[in-house]
């Protein structure tokens, strides 16, 4: 899949760190996640994106838009597991990017956040991409979705079109 450099902060990401993930949640906000922070952002360009002739067929057959199970829907299984396992297929499915290598994955939601996890655990251990301001209670605790800038929005579109056109 084709990585803008604007794709992260078009998408209303505004950190610092090497891997972040990206999906829909009930509400059509996007939601981000990079392992440690997180957050959801109002982004009017998502469907332009993921329906783009560049982007699409690289997310055909995912889902990029979870939903939350009902207590009463996971009373009908048989077991916890098999409630478990309906419940984490639910959630959909996240684009994960490698902002270094500016490579982009998509997945079952559950597992890219496994390994999102896993690989800023071990970016922690190593001290990269750290900041000062990380230490526990130094986080931003507004918990509504911020607006991401227009500009920011078009210039993620006006690069995918210009990308088409550099390949015709």
């Amino acid at each position: 899949m084709p990585v803008a450099p604007s794709m992260e902060r078009s998408l209303g990401y505004p950190g610092y760190r090497r891997y972040v993930s990206f999906t829909r949640n009930e509400c059509e906000e996007v939601y981000w996640t990079d392992g440690i922070d997180h957050g959801c952002t109002n982004v009017g360009i998502w469907e332009s994106f993921v329906k783009h002739p560049l982007i699409g067929p690289h997310l055909d057959g995912y889902r990029l838009k979870g939903r939350i199970v009902e207590l009463e829907e996971l009373t009908v299984f048989e077991s916890a597991a098999e409630a478990l396992k309906v419940e984490l297929e639910e959630l959909g499915d996240a684009i994960l990017l490698d902002r270094k290598e500016r490579v982009a994955y998509v997945g079952f939601f559950a597992r890219v956040f496994l390994n999102l996890v896993i690989l800023t655990a071990h970016e922690w251990s190593l001290n990269e991409w750290r900041r000062p301001d990380d230490e526990e209670g130094e986080q931003d605790t507004d918990e509504s979705p911020q607006t991401v800038d227009q500009s920011l929005q078009s210039q993620l579109l006006e690069w995918l079109d210009a990308s088409i056109a550099k390949a015709s």
